[in-house]
């Protein structure tokens, strides 16, 4: 299951504004989670539980975050560790958790989500997909363009990191599942992402509209089900930081998160 957690903070001390990296975020949920049997698992495999979808802050000191977690059983361990009015360290400032949203009745973008889902989405000819502060690691080179070929390995490590049904992975089948992702158009441009407070990282953000046209009917299926699993994964290097998110146009009604279980009235 992937569970969507939508979480607002308040600033502690009234400052109008102030600039809260991802960074701080990213080190805050793995802390909340690493003392656990999960955590700890998550940590000594190096993979990453979770993608930060959102972050948005006002000038209020109101602070919005959407949280993916890729395996339901971390999102809880997270929020076990999180209840409301816990004060929260991020970089130097406090903030409070104000509520934290797991239903979707509450806020469309919390619920889960089950991975059977992408099996049964109807193959889509093209789908427009919007990045926003996108790159792809190779080596010690940063890559700020929208490949098929970074796009496809992307997604195809993380689904195999995340769902219980993995994708064969050799190089030929990426090669073959690649060549079926073409690029009809696109509009993007180049942006930095304040990562931390002295780093930045060069990215892209923009859309590109993307046409599946693989002729093999397993192939098909398979890149269909990754780039609507990329709603939710994102695309490339440190999604977890809050890179690589994506939205998709359109968006099939399925993907619409259901109903979570309800941890308080809000």
């Amino acid at each position: 299951m992937i569970a969507n957690t939508v979480l607002l903070l308040r600033n502690r001390r009234g400052y109008l504004f102030r600039r809260v990296y991802p960074n701080y975020i990213h080190g805050w949920v793995y802390n909340e989670i690493r003392d656990t049997p999960i955590g700890r698992y998550y940590h000594e495999a190096q993979k990453s539980p979770f993608s930060i979808k959102e972050i948005q802050q006002d000038r209020e000191g109101l602070l919005l975050l959407q949280i993916i977690f890729f395996d339901e059983k971390v999102m809880l361990a997270f929020l076990r560790q999180v209840e409301k009015g816990k004060e929260v360290r991020l970089g130097q400032h406090y903030y409070s958790v104000e509520e934290t949203v797991m239903h979707h009745d509450d806020h469309p973008n919390a619920g889960i989500v089950s991975y059977d889902v992408f099996y049964s989405l109807p193959v889509a000819e093209s789908i427009e997909m919007h990045f926003q502060y996108t790159a792809f690691n190779s080596g010690r080179n940063t890559v700020t363009l929208p490949f098929p070929d970074k796009i496809v390995n992307s997604l195809l490590s993380k689904w195999n990191e995340a769902a219980p049904e993995a994708i064969e992975s050799t190089a030929e089948y990426r090669k073959r599942l690649a060549a079926g992702l073409l690029i009809s158009s696109h509009h993007i441009h180049s942006e930095s992402y304040p990562i931390r407070k002295e780093v930045t990282v060069n990215t892209f953000s923009g859309r590109a509209v993307m046409n599946n046209v693989h002729e093999i009917g397993s192939l098909r299926r398979v890149l269909n089900r990754l780039l609507y699993f990329s709603h939710y994964s994102g695309v490339g290097w440190k999604c977890s930081f809050g890179m690589g998110r994506v939205n998709l146009n359109p968006a099939p009604n399925s993907l619409q998160p259901r109903s979570g279980e309800r941890r308080r009235p809000l």
